[in-house]
């Protein structure tokens, strides 16, 4: 099922729940403008900025809409590899997968950024690749995992990573 159609159906389950008094189709808007329009986390263009590694970009949600949003914004990704493409949603490893075949890269040899625990950090140590938590609100102190609390710390890690 694509996002949008799971969308719709959570509209149609919600309407018979709770009996949603509004359009069913503006509100699928809605949701759609915001996968788009969203404002970014502050730390995201400097991000883009400052790494000189290729930049893939794993969702969920359908990559036409990240699409929009990076050029919105004018930030450049090498790759968007959605759920829709491999009609698999994170944690599954085959949207890792798909991603490490577009990148022409092994496993050991990428690192996934990622800001959930389930879907990216389990997703990328299923796939065999090594994760970074990405916890803004410092929600994970426990996690067994390489853990930032923004973007830009990343940049070292990468840099000494590659024998920079």
């Amino acid at each position: 099922m694509t996002e949008d159609e799971l969308v719709m159906k959570l509209l149609d389950q919600a309407d018979a729940e709770v009996k949603l008094k509004a359009d069913h189709n503006q509100l699928h808007t809605c949701i759609q403008n915001y996968w788009m329009y969203a404002p970014l986390f502050s730390d995201v263009q400097s991000f883009f900025d400052l790494v000189k590694l290729p930049v893939y970009i794993l969702m969920d949600n359908a990559g036409d809409y990240a699409k929009v949003c990076l050029r919105r914004n004018g930030l450049h990704a090498n790759g968007i590899i959605s759920g829709e493409d491999v009609k698999a949603y994170k944690p599954r490893k085959e949207i890792y997968l798909k991603a490490l075949e577009l990148a022409g890269c092994r496993p050991e040899e990428v690192i996934h950024i990622g800001d959930d625990l389930e879907g990216d950090v389990e997703g990328a140590r299923n796939a065999g690749i090594t994760p970074i938590l990405l916890d803004r609100r410092s929600e994970h102190m426990d996690v067994d995992c390489r853990r930032v609390r923004s973007l830009p710390e990343i940049l070292p890690i990468i840099k000494r990573e590659n024998g920079e």
